[in-house]
């Protein structure tokens, strides 16, 4: 196949430029006059072009794959046969390659970590389908315009360029693209075809593998690839390890001067350099993802999980601060309340002979110092009691308690929701401020069954005459959030307005009421009330500079909001 295909017509495509080519065949840019969309069209040489068992399961996994809705994930469109070439229709991706970002050097990490997440969620939703890639690497990730990611050629390389079995005693062979020296140690590694047996030594040919080999690119490949053993959905978390240390340092994790036997071998052995950063969170995420036993990898929406608590962690950390802060003030009101009432009651006791008016006045403002002063302390016991709760549950998570297992968030919030509904049930108050906490754990960790589930044992336990009436409007305001996401709009704003007016009543000027506001307005804005979204963005407005937090973060995010509306 040449550049000669331009100007032609594919059906109801006509071919508009060549953008590049590969071992299978050229990619160009086409338009598809019926349907009026850019398209891109790979050819697929006679040399490759598929038998009729591989043709079926191509055209079951590009099914499968025109049928995935996922942002990251660059669709099949259609597969159009003819008696000169076989051609694939795929969705027309504009931007650059991850190849050409590495050209400019390593990835500032949270550009690194957001694309590494967007590509984890577009595998998610790939291997739910059982669908693998087989040769994740920077060329075939795009990086678009508006900051969205693509990964291309999705469970295409395999059924492209299989063969029929082999027969008798003859091995599967290697076959390698060796670049120019000087590109060895680029992102663009060889393509490599390997020996079923790892023992054997790699015979480097130009032929394509037969059926019971395997094919990716060297740099990028799991240890189970390059030793020809069975390729499944953890192969594919290994490649996204190896390319997010790459985005990380700009460098692969192997050394340059190995020769391609040598690192074949290297490969094999999972031999690679581990991530040397400041983050532990990331070193140990990576270490994860290139774990030699592909059972012990992290699944892809456990990856994307992880990259989303690093990449949330500049913004819990501030919300931490702000929180000491605001206790800290609270604490110093309350100081100051109790020496206001004990100079009052000093005034009472020296001046009896005051009004009965006035007596009864201050002795009102002493009560409700005094009950909001066992409320405090009330709440402060809880809080102890349930902070030494979760400090307790992460010391058994640890490693000397656990044979040396490194345990799983997963796994110690669900030791503590056992633990909570075993151990607590004759303390409602602490029982039901855990199972919030853990149900606000579960929501951000995407596990939205659990969340709400927790969420609405909360309520139950709390009962409708709680104690804690600010208490219980939290947790109708994190499930009111948790529905929200999920789509049940009705059910979010119900449950957010009943917290709000609570907090109306008992913390009108709070950032907390502030944030629910803030909450029901996105809440309208999502179901098209947009008169509605806006008024409430105007009383989070009002809320913030009320509560003192007028020009922070929060007060920037709410005009954004305004604005966007």
């Amino acid at each position: 196949m040449t550049a000669s295909l331009l100007g032609s017509t594919i059906g109801s495509i006509r071919i508009d430029a060549l953008l590049g080519s590969g071992g299978m065949g050229e990619v160009y840019r086409g338009f598809d006059t019926k349907l009026e969309r850019r398209v891109a069209v790979k050819t697929i040489r006679s040399a490759a072009r598929l038998d009729g068992e591989m043709r079926a399961r191509f055209l079951r996994e590009a099914r499968i794959l025109s049928k995935l809705e996922h942002p990251a994930i660059c669709q099949v469109y259609d597969l159009i046969e003819s008696p000169e070439a076989d051609y694939l229709i795929f969705e027309f991706v504009e931007g650059q390659t991850l190849t050409a970002r590495l050209a400019q050097g390593p990835l500032p990490a949270a550009e690194a970590v957001a694309i590494a997440e967007k590509i984890a969620l577009g595998l998610a939703v790939a291997h739910d389908e059982r669908i693998v890639h087989r040769d994740l690497k920077p060329d075939n990730v795009m990086l678009t315009p508006s900051g969205a990611v693509k990964i291309l050629d999705f469970g295409i390389s395999r059924a492209a360029r299989e063969r029929e079995p082999l027969t008798g005693s003859e091995p599967a062979r290697a076959a390698v693209r060796l670049p120019p020296p000087s590109l060895e140690t680029s992102a663009t590694a060889p393509t490599v075809l390997l020996p079923r047996d790892p023992s054997e030594s790699a015979t480097f040919d130009a032929d394509l593998t037969r059926l019971g080999s395997v094919v990716g690119t060297l740099r990028y490949m799991s240890p189970e690839q390059a030793s020809a053993q069975e390729v499944a959905e953890p192969s594919d978390l290994f490649s996204l390890g190896i390319l997010l240390q790459e985005l990380l340092t700009g460098r692969s994790p192997y050394p340059g001067d190995l020769r391609p036997a040598e690192l074949l071998a290297a490969v094999a052995r999972g031999d690679s350099r581990p991530l040397a950063t400041d983050d532990g969170d990331l070193e140990r995420l990576v270490a994860d993802l290139k774990r030699q036993n592909p059972g012990h990898r992290p699944t892809a929406r456990e990856t994307a999980e992880r990259l989303r608590y690093v990449l949330e962690r500049p913004e819990r950390q501030r919300r931490q601060r702000l929180r000491r802060w605001a206790a800290m003030i609270a604490f110093a009101g309350l100081v100051s309340v109790l020496l206001v009432v004990s100079v009052l009651a000093v005034r009472a006791s020296r001046a009896a002979e005051r009004a009965e008016r006035e007596a009864a006045r201050a002795n009102e403002e002493a009560r409700r110092a005094s009950a909001a002063a066992l409320r405090a302390n009330r709440e402060g016991e809880t809080t102890r009691q349930v902070a030494d709760f979760l400090v307790g549950l992460f010391e058994q998570a640890s490693p000397d308690s656990n044979a040396g297992r490194e345990v799983t968030a997963r796994e110690i919030v669900d030791r503590g929701v056992a633990q909570v509904d075993l151990e607590l049930g004759s303390q409602p108050l602490i029982q039901a401020k855990l199972q919030d906490t853990l149900g606000t754990i579960y929501h951000r960790m995407g596990r939205f069954d659990e969340a709400e589930r927790l969420l609405q044992r909360a309520l139950e336990t709390r009962g409708e005459q709680s104690e804690e009436p600010l208490d219980l409007a939290r947790t109708r305001a994190h499930l009111g959030v948790v529905y929200a996401d999920r789509g049940r709009w009705d059910e979010a704003d119900n449950l957010l307005e009943q917290a709000v007016l609570v907090f109306q009543e008992l913390a009108p000027n709070s950032a907390e009421l502030a944030q629910l506001l803030n909450d029901r307005a996105t809440v309208a804005f999502d179901t098209g009330r947009f008169e509605e979204a806006r008024t409430l963005y105007e009383a989070t407005l009002a809320t913030q500079k009320a509560a003192g937090i007028a020009g922070s973060l929060e007060e920037a995010s709410t005009l954004n909001n305004l604005g966007i509306l």
